[in-house]
């Protein structure tokens, strides 16, 4: 799952003037690669550079040097060094399950994670949600963990009504969003892994909606300034009503046409 919170903080910093120098680090060859592939993730890149965000990808920081309790730099483990006056860090989490690992009837997942069915139960009366559930997800028909907290959200309110005996399942299709200089990033669905994307729009224009597609279905959508596409998607995805990628590789598909 990519940061948006992090991506926003280096949009917002350099739009709004408020730092004159901004340089993200990155593991992956391209930013969002890892969630959104390589073309998605170098168009962000390049909205970004154009307006003098720097970027030192394959990348991770080695160490931070300062002095009177405030950061001077961080130096990389390619052996550059890099001034800072502040450093934002977006490493994602580390599972506080430790209290639960000795309980024979919780399973928990090598990243820690608390394994759980799609009502959000991991045993016998024992619920949970949010950041540490790897729940089972409909669309895909796997387990999987998702930190957004919307997500987690729903969740609780699955985990709620299941503890009131109102046996309630999670069917929600997981959305997030962010607003990169003046352009909005929607996410629908969830891709582990995908053989084909669909793009409709252009890439280098910055107005698009790529269609992740694995065996011939569609398990995600990512669009840039093209939210109603987004929203519909989400939505599609929700009642399995998506066309399938044939239909969307038509060069007049429309799916909003598709919501009637």
């Amino acid at each position: 799952f990519f940061s948006p919170t992090f991506w926003c903080s280096a949009a917002y910093f350099k739009q709004a003037s408020k730092i004159e120098d901004v340089t993200v680090v990155g593991k992956e060859e391209v930013a969002f690669e890892r969630v959104l592939g390589k073309d998605i993730g170098q168009a962000l890149m390049n909205m970004h550079s154009e307006k003098g965000v720097k970027f030192e990808m394959n990348a991770g920081v080695v160490s931070f040097d300062g002095k009177d309790g405030h950061v001077t730099s961080i130096k990389l483990d390619n052996g550059k060094v890099l001034p800072a006056d502040l450093v934002i860090i977006g490493a994602g989490i580390v599972i506080p399950s430790e209290y639960v690992k000795d309980n024979t009837g919780i399973e928990v997942f090598r990243d820690g994670s608390i394994i759980c069915d799609d009502k959000m139960m991991a045993a016998k009366d024992v619920y949970v949600a949010g950041d540490m559930a790897r729940f089972k997800l409909w669309m895909i028909e796997k387990h999987t963990r998702i930190e957004h907290w919307d997500v987690a959200i729903q969740q609780g309110k699955i985990a709620a009504l299941n503890m009131v005996e109102k046996n309630a399942i999670y069917r929600s299709t997981p959305f997030f969003w962010t607003a990169q200089f003046g352009k909005s990033v929607r996410y629908c669905g969830h891709a582990l892994q995908w053989s084909e994307q669909i793009v409709k729009g252009s890439l280098e224009e910055r107005k698009f909606a790529v269609y992740f597609i694995d065996n011939d279905k569609v398990n995600a959508v990512c669009t840039l300034d093209m939210d109603p596409v987004a929203v519909a998607a989400a939505e599609l995805i929700r009642v399995r009503a998506m066309p399938h990628p044939d239909e969307i590789r038509k060069p007049d598909f429309n799916i909003i046409t598709h919501l009637c």
